[in-house]
């Protein structure tokens, strides 16, 4: 399963550069030339059957950051969708007047969307807004709205996948050594199951601010891994190991303790 997700990633990869050779990014905006561009989707239009790229143009944490949406193989210009703070319900994650984020907002998130129901799903801290929030974006009426995340979830390293044909959220703990896995079993109730409590083996654990983590499959398989330590393993459900690796880099970054 571990080596059919990592398939999965490739082929995405492999189809979101096959979007950009035909709509050129140069094409993305009329303001490309002084705009931050970042690609936020490439999904499936079901209603024509066309592919479309969804891309937003303004800083990391702008209040007026305007999405886009540009339709692949098909001339023309990309149209803009307005801003998702306009229409999203933003808590904690508010923004201050000057448009800054504050403080507590994460980073922007830049995971590739989960797709249920004709709708993308991101997880919290996408764009900045809703930072509690998963957030949620309509492909055919073309809006955006929240989804509220398991009531005990954490905020540290959240992620969204596919489990069956269902949503599933998981996120670390804050020391980083335990994984927490739920499923969303009624969607229009934003009802979560939680699933699994995976506690990672003790001499593998990368305790740093650069561990992330995969959900690999339904049965709680997790791969965790560290830009930092180049390492990385996969483990079960129960914390077992299936497998390890480790790499030496040609140029080891520095990590950042201030």
């Amino acid at each position: 399963m571990a080596l059919n997700t990592m398939l999965e990633l490739v082929k995405r990869l492999n189809l979101i550069q096959r979007a950009r050779e035909c709509a050129p990014l140069a094409r993305l905006t009329t303001e490309g030339r002084r705009s931050n561009i970042k690609i936020a989707a490439l999904y499936l239009y079901r209603p024509t059957g066309e592919y479309r790229i969804m891309y937003r143009t303004g800083s990391h944490h702008a209040k007026a950051a305007a999405c886009y949406i540009l339709t692949v193989g098909r001339g023309g210009s990309p149209r803009c969708i307005g801003v998702p703070s306009d229409t999203l319900a933003i808590r904690k994650g508010k923004m201050t007047e000057n448009g800054v984020a504050p403080i507590n907002v994460r980073p922007i998130n830049v995971s590739p969307p989960v797709v249920f129901g004709g709708c993308l799903h991101w997880e919290p801290g996408w764009l900045g807004y809703d930072a509690n929030d998963i957030v949620v974006f309509d492909t055919v009426a073309e809006t955006f709205r929240s989804m509220c995340c398991p009531p005990s979830a954490t905020s540290c390293c959240t992620h969204l996948c596919e489990m069956e044909g269902l949503i599933g959220f998981s996120c670390l703990d804050d020391g980083r050594t335990v994984a927490r896995i739920w499923v969303l079993e009624d969607y229009e109730r934003e009802a979560w199951s939680f699933m699994y409590h995976v506690k990672f083996p003790a001499e593998s654990v990368c305790r740093n601010i650069y561990t992330q983590h995969l959900v690999l499959s339904h049965k709680g398989d997790v791969l965790v891994h560290s830009t930092y330590t180049y390492f990385m393993f996969c483990c079960d459900s129960t914390g077992k190991f299936l497998e390890k690796f480790s790499w030496e880099p040609k140029l080891r970054p520095r990590l950042n303790t201030g």
